[in-house]
């Protein structure tokens, strides 16, 4: 009994169609990181001295689009999950404006969140800058 000799085994095309999804989904991951960068950076990562619990804390000064940010990043070094929680005063020495930022949040064992412009990792790390203050020469205390 002859069989017909079968030049594509079976399974190749589900293969194809995986692979085809697979580029399809990195294509897609490349141009989500590359909208989340920011236009320009005002201030570069300002580090704020260790809280007393072994938590390291930083901040920068971004254009996200056509809105200035403040984006916050926050380290637990600790080997468990706990709460961290900070206040912040964003103030212009320009203007003598200011105002509050307060952030509660459990972060896992030595981890590090951050937030980006998009605001789709740690939306809440995030800050807008109002309207009248100088990105440039904004400071930023934190107590905690």
């Amino acid at each position: 009994m002859n069989t017909p000799l079968r030049l594509i085994p079976f399974g190749l095309t589900a293969c194809l169609k995986s692979l085809l999804v697979l580029v399809l989904c990195s294509f897609a991951i490349t141009q989500a990181e590359a909208q989340v960068a920011p236009n320009k950076t005002y201030q570069d990562w300002q580090s704020v001295e260790n809280g007393a619990d072994l938590e390291d804390f930083s901040w920068r000064v971004v254009a996200c689009g056509q809105e200035n940010c403040i984006l916050f990043s926050v380290f637990n070094e600790q080997p468990v999950d706990r709460v961290i929680d900070f206040h912040a005063v964003i103030a212009d020495p320009l203007s003598g404006n200011s105002f509050e930022f307060d952030f509660n949040e459990m972060v896992p064992a030595v981890t590090s969140i951050k937030a980006d412009c998009s605001g789709a990792f740690f939306p809440n790390l995030k800050v807008a800058l109002p309207n009248g203050y100088d990105p440039k020469t904004i400071t930023v205390t934190i107590s905690y």
